[in-house]
């Protein structure tokens, strides 16, 4: 990341490889040219053919991004506030314009990672700019005041070797076709059965305290213990496939309303509201000179929020009606965001009901602002409580009930001779503006000729998310590195991979803790250049690698047993970053929740 050469003649924006060959650039000079992408395959072959190349989105040097990500999640916090400090998005008594966050997260982030990248090319001596990508790209650079050519690619986009998180986040919130369709049939199953829970437990459990569970990772034991001790009645949003099958019938669900009449005339007043009220600004800071972006952001917010408006008015609609009638004692999350979970609990916050935060995964931003919003949060461990969440007084530490089955697992008896390696692949983070896109290949490329360096009999498994793109990692792997023994998996469970490993290398995560656990020793191969709480600043008892040289050096010292992996495996050291390890933490977590609950 930076550039050292600031002349060129000219600067070509493209975003892969096979657009790239497309154009067949008959002007392009290696010497005298800069290339910027977002791909991995058009990176290195830039650089192989002693090019000038980097990586659009990895422009800006650390410092400058971080004390940017601390402005641009300040705005996150108050976008929807008026002059007053008052939410502008508020519908029958309820203030909402925190469940939006989902919603236009990462086009928010992506634009000002992108506008910060621009400015810095705008900074540039060069003669022509070059475009042939995304609208996006235009748009910004249309917005910095920089002259450009567009260049019409000859082929249809293609994936690259870079993860497309624009296209995935997509899929993930705003389903179409067949995927809207299922959606929309488990919404009318959910509301059948939901309505048909609530008149049994009319009857039957009418007295019984109710905890509405976010059900994912974190929760999904919890809820089963909760249904198992049938104490309380367990409310969730949809039907939860962990546990036992009988469980789903011991499960109530939130109704959601079918219709949205009326709906549209109340959203188009909100939005009116909002724009009339918006006074917050966002300015961002690049080589001292301030720039405010903050009509640009809004656009992107009011197009991302009028879209979902009505279904958000929906959901509060179906929630408000719920708790008219309804009792609920506590809400459990495991995030911030959401869609009917997030609705959910600030429809109860407005009517005074607590909740119970249990962290999704490691906090290691600090800039960040997720999962400090509820009455009570388990932090999981004494470090995250100290670092990510500096002097909140509801903080417990109450351990990860996911680790409870890693205490009682057997000590792993590693192979040395031909170990098997797996390589923990996730890595772009979309939240921060550090991150770029091509992280996890530009990591992936650097252990896997590593290893190839390192020359020994090695098996290699790599874990990628289950997300769909499972043969972009393969294709990967097949151009680059054919001749090792590398295979994919995306669907094992994670403990699952492990178990199967000798050692460990994961970009930051809390996989690495899991593996520990099981004797396996680690490496954290820093490639990003984000800015982590401990144990991923370099300074803890982890493994800590910066560059493929260290790292075959790591490779060796791991062969021969060096002691450097030996604090990380401590016990101690484990519950300091993960929580207690003493195969409590279901226990602990349920416990709280009863106390709350008791106390009401």
């Amino acid at each position: 990341m930076g550039l050292q050469v600031k002349c060129f003649r000219n600067i070509y924006i493209i975003d892969n490889m096979a657009i790239w060959e497309s154009l067949k650039l008959e002007g392009y000079s290696p010497s005298s040219d800069l290339v910027l992408t977002y791909d991995l395959e058009l990176y290195k072959y830039i650089e192989s053919n002693r090019g000038c190349v980097e990586y659009f989105d990895h422009l800006v040097d650390t410092d400058s991004m971080e004390s940017n990500n601390y402005r641009i999640y300040d705005y996150f916090a108050r976008w929807n506030l008026d002059e007053n400090g008052k939410d502008l998005l508020r519908y029958k008594g309820v203030d909402f314009g925190f469940s939006f966050r989902l919603n236009f997260w990462n086009d928010y982030v992506a634009f000002v990672r992108l506008f910060l990248s621009a400015m810095l090319v705008k900074n540039l001596d060069f003669s022509k700019l070059f475009l042939c990508g995304s609208d996006q790209i235009e748009r910004v650079f249309e917005e910095v005041g920089v002259d450009f050519i567009v260049i019409d690619p000859e082929v249809q986009f293609q994936n690259g070797f870079y993860f497309p998180i624009d296209r995935w986040i997509d899929q993930a919130i705003r389903p179409s076709g067949f995927r809207k369709a299922l959606f929309k049939t488990r919404e009318i199953a959910v509301r059948f059965f939901g309505y048909a829970k609530l008149l049994q437990d009319k009857f039957f459990s009418k007295n019984k305290k109710v905890v509405f569970f976010q059900a994912y990772h974190p929760t999904y034991s919890l809820i089963n213990l909760a249904i198992s001790r049938g104490k309380y009645r367990v409310l969730l949003e949809n039907f939860t496939k962990h546990g036992p099958f009988i469980n789903k019938f011991k499960q109530c669900t939130v109704p959601i309303l079918s219709g949205t009449d009326g709906l549209k005339a109340s959203a188009d007043k909100i939005m009116i509201k909002l724009k009339e009220g918006v006074c917050q600004q966002l300015k961002v800071v690049l080589n001292n000179e301030q720039f405010d972006i903050t009509g640009s952001v809004n656009e992107i917010i009011f197009k991302r929020v009028d879209q979902a408006l009505v279904n958000k008015l929906r959901l509060l609609e179906s929630v408000i009606s719920y708790l008219s009638v309804n009792r609920v004692d506590l809400v459990v999350l495991i995030a911030n965001i959401g869609e009917l979970a997030t609705i959910f609990d600030l429809a109860c916050k407005s009517k005074g009901i607590q909740s119970y935060m249990i962290i999704n995964g490691l906090m290691t931003n600090n800039y960040m602002d997720e999962a400090k919003y509820a009455t009570y949060i388990n932090s999981y461990s004494s470090s995250i409580k100290e670092n990510y969440f500096q002097g909140m007084d509801n903080i417990v530490a109450f351990g990860d009930s996911r680790m409870d089955s890693y205490p009682t697992s057997g000590i792993k008896d590693v192979n040395r001779v031909s170990p098997t390696i797996v390589i923990g692949a996730s890595g772009f983070n979309s939240t921060d503006l550090n991150s770029y896109t091509a992280v996890e290949f530009d990591f992936m490329y650097d252990i896997l000729q590593a290893i190839d360096d390192f020359d020994n009999d090695v098996k290699i498994i790599i874990k990628v998310r289950p997300n769909g793109y499972e043969r972009q990692y393969i294709d990967f792997i097949n151009k680059y590195f054919g001749k090792l023994d590398v295979s994919v998996a995306s669907t094992l469970p994670m403990k699952k991979v492990l178990e199967k490993a000798d050692l460990y290398i994961s970009i930051y995560s809390q996989t690495l803790f899991e593996a520990s656990c099981m004797g396996i020793p680690v490496i954290y191969y820093k490639k990003d250049t984000e800015v982590i709480n401990p144990p991923f600043d370099g300074k803890s008892e982890l493994v800590t690698i910066y560059d493929t040289q260290e790292l075959i050096q790591a490779l060796n010292d791991f062969q021969v047993n060096r002691i450097r992996f030996d604090d990380f495996l401590d016990r101690d050291v484990m519950e300091k970053y993960i929580g207690p390890l003493d195969g409590k933490n279901l226990e602990r977590n349920m416990n709280f929740i009863e106390n709350i609950l008791n106390n009401r």
